[in-house]
């Protein structure tokens, strides 16, 4: 029996309007030009199955592709593979590969690279955060040169969300099983190929002419300028000399929105701030230190200061998916209350306060601006946190290595509440470096995977958000709004809530 699924949250995306800048129906796009986008922060790794940063995956995403993409509402919909089915039973997925897709090598994409790719991605060897979105395979086999049928180990719910997306790209068989890296060289589908690298300054994509939609893209390039200072991105797009901020802060949005020649595109943010805890470093090997760091935690101060009031405050699921979400009033340890936080340290056994630091890159202006704050915040409740501030490279490492007592950072977020929550509280999550494992946790996320029954999902859900309060492997601080800023000549751009910029296959210059 052949079933399609276009995702749950399609409506709630479409409600919330990922909105763009669209030309005139009349209007016919200009095949020319090139774009330049200011980012703040190096491209370190372009290997779609090794990258973890923000900025790697705006370059990434627009030259690897996966079976499926999402379109502007969050639905799902082909990309490599042109279509699916789903067996009865829900476990095994057959997958029909898109006919006449080139490599940017030549070579034609089959089902062969399909399987080879997900090898690899599996590989510990690798080592790829992506790992935990793809466990639930159990035997994938290849049924015809543009056909692969993927069996499951259980029903898992998500699975087609897993598949979508660059960080789950096709690349040639070749590739994958050879020893060729990916770091720096780049073999994908997409509508944009690397054209050249300047490392921390700048790097360039130019047209695939041979990229399997038709007249698309409609630029002759993009290029990706590293600009860390957000007033030097401020003046280098009010004076042309790029034309898209993706991102942007929100200082940034209220020194030019409504500035001459420039837009604000603006969605709700997916991904949020955070200040993660390594529960193997004293005094974070207590849940009662980390509630109480909770309790002397001011959000809307933060958000105020930080974000100028353009945020929300940050629980385990974002307002934006409304099926999923619960409210802060409905959990503990939102609002400032010092007294609670005293409390929960004695009872822990640190009536004197604890002290411990949080490892910060000035490269995430955001994360830097939230541990300013927060340090202040933490002060009466006895809380001592010293800030370490290191480069981008360092951070990473730290991070990688859970080299940290805490750290201040962004987390990506999904159209899934299993993307959220798997790969970073599961025991065995692949971006867990916080350390955390918890029996009752790990039953309930493998349970979520399992279960396809909406409203049995919503239930299992709503218990993983109170426990992750509860047990605060870390500090949700807020969601942004997203806002991305453009020159008025950008047509054609969308902003999608998960920070991608995929539509720039669509996207042109008037």
């Amino acid at each position: 029996m052949k079933k399609r699924f276009f995702g749950v949250i399609a409506l709630t995306l479409l409600l919330l309007g990922s909105l763009a800048l669209s030309p005139a129906a009349e209007t016919t796009p200009e095949r020319e030009g090139e774009l330049l986008v200011g980012l703040r922060q190096e491209i370190g790794n372009l290997d779609p199955h090794l990258a973890t940063s923000f900025s790697s995956f705006r370059v990434i995403e627009v030259m690897y592709e996966g079976l499926l993409r999402h379109d502007e509402g969050g639905a799902l919909e082909p990309a490599l593979a042109s279509d699916w089915e789903i067996s009865e039973d829900g476990k095994t997925y057959t997958f029909y590969i898109r006919k006449g897709v080139k490599f940017y090598n030549g070579t034609e994409l089959t089902a062969e690279d399909v399987k080879a790719s997900y090898n690899r991605i599996l590989d510990p060897d690798l080592g790829s955060p992506q790992a935990s979105r793809l466990q639930k395979i159990e035997n994938m086999e290849v049924t015809g040169k543009y056909e692969i049928q993927i069996t499951l180990v259980s029903k898992f719910a998500p699975f087609l969300n897993k598949v979508s997306g660059p960080g789950r790209a096709i690349i040639p068989k070749s590739v994958a099983e050879g020893s060729e890296t990916l770091k720096k060289k780049v073999i994908g589908t997409g509508p944009f190929t690397l054209s050249n690298w300047v490392p921390g300054e700048e790097i360039s994509l130019k047209r695939n002419e041979e990229y399997w939609m038709e007249g698309l893209p409609y630029l002759d390039g993009v290029s990706f300028k590293i600009i860390p200072e957000p007033a030097t991105r401020r003046a280098a797009l009010q004076g042309g000399d790029i034309h898209v901020i993706p991102s942007a802060e929100s200082t940034s949005v209220k020194v030019l929105e409504g500035a001459n020649k420039v837009k604000v595109v603006s969605t709700q943010e997916l991904a949020y701030s955070l200040i993660g805890f390594n529960l193997d470093r004293e005094p974070l090997t207590d849940p009662k230190v980390r509630r109480a760091i909770s309790y002397a935690t001011d959000r809307e101060e933060i958000i105020n200061a930080v974000y100028n009031g353009m945020a929300t405050l940050g629980t385990p699921l974002p307002p934006a998916l409304n099926e999923w979400h619960v409210d802060a009033s409905k959990l503990d340890t939102y609002g400032q209350n010092y007294q609670r936080a005293k409390d929960l340290l004695e009872e822990a056994g640190y009536e004197d306060g604890v002290k411990f630091s949080v490892t910060v890159s000035p490269t995430l202006q955001t994360a830097l601006q939230i541990a300013q704050v927060l340090q202040q915040q933490l002060k009466p409740a006895g809380i001592n946190m010293e800030l370490n501030t290191v480069e981008w490279g360092s951070f990473l490492d730290a991070w990688r290595n859970s080299n940290f007592d805490s750290f201040a950072s962004l987390n990506g977020g999904s159209f899934d509440p299993d993307g959220y929550f798997y790969r970073t509280f599961h025991s065995g999550g692949s971006t867990n470096v916080f350390n955390y494992s918890d029996p009752r946790m790990d039953e309930l996320l493998e349970k979520g995977r399992v279960t396809t029954d909406l409203e049995e999902r919503k239930e299992i859900y709503v218990k993983v958000q109170k426990r992750l309060i509860e047990q605060m492997p870390i500090l949700f601080v807020a969601y942004a709004d997203l806002h991305t800023i453009v020159r008025e000549n950008v047509m054609d751009f969308a902003q999608l809530p998960d920070r991608s910029m995929v539509l720039l296959r669509r996207t042109w210059l008037n």
